[in-house]
């Protein structure tokens, strides 16, 4: 009997983890389209294919899902980034490395997480909740970020053109660009920009273009 409740209250479990999922994807492409003022909490649920109750039962707010979406790619960013900055430091493989290592954690980041980047443009108004939010957020990993950099750059010449801002607003731009302007795919005839392939390709470059060749 115990086996049986125990068996029920997993599946369950599961069951609204899966529904959640379901509901932060939805929304996400919403949000990362449309813009959070307007998507509805309807349409999040039509194209998650669950009720308006459902959603409400699991988040409550409009605003929550949009928090639970930021949460989640902000903290798996964050976790990825302190895994390997710490198999780094281990490693003992200097500076120059470590902050590489910062700076492909976010590539990969931002390449594979495109409706990030998007989610992060809509939100022109620099005093509405959510932008002090991601600015917060941000300026966390920044500080994080800017003393590697300065370290960095001692060891490597071709940083010695920027400062640690002018850096971060040159990487951004780079990682973006593919993702703040799909509609660049319909112009282009040899490259897929939503392919693993390209991802990988478009990260050696930037590599290549921030970082004198290994």
């Amino acid at each position: 009997m115990k086996a049986n409740l125990a068996n029920s209250g997993r599946k369950n479990a599961e069951e609204a983890e899966r529904t959640r999922g379901q509901i932060l994807t939805s929304a996400s492409t919403l949000f990362s389209t449309k813009g959070f003022d307007a998507t509805s909490l309807r349409e999040i649920a039509n194209t998650a294919q669950v009720t308006h109750s459902t959603i409400t039962h699991h988040f409550g707010a409009k605003l929550d899902i949009w928090y639970a979406i930021a949460n989640r790619n902000i903290d798996a960013y964050k976790g990825q980034l302190e895994t390997k900055l710490s198999q780094a430091i281990v490693r003992e493989v200097g500076t120059l490395c470590i902050f590489k290592t910062a700076v492909e954690v976010l590539i990969d980041t931002l390449l594979r997480h495109p409706q990030l980047v998007r989610l992060m443009s809509m939100e022109h108004d620099i005093e509405n909740e959510r932008a002090v939010f991601l600015a917060g957020k941000l300026t966390e990993s920044h500080h994080l970020v800017s003393g590697l950099f300065e370290a960095a750059r001692e060891q490597e010449p071709k940083l010695q053109q920027y400062n640690a801002d002018t850096f971060l607003i040159v990487l951004l731009g780079l990682i973006s660009a593919p993702s703040l302007f799909p509609i660049l795919q319909n112009t282009l005839t040899q490259t897929d920009i939503t392919g693993d392939d390209f991802k990988s390709h478009y990260k050696a470059l930037i590599l290549s273009t921030l970082f004198h060749n290994d």
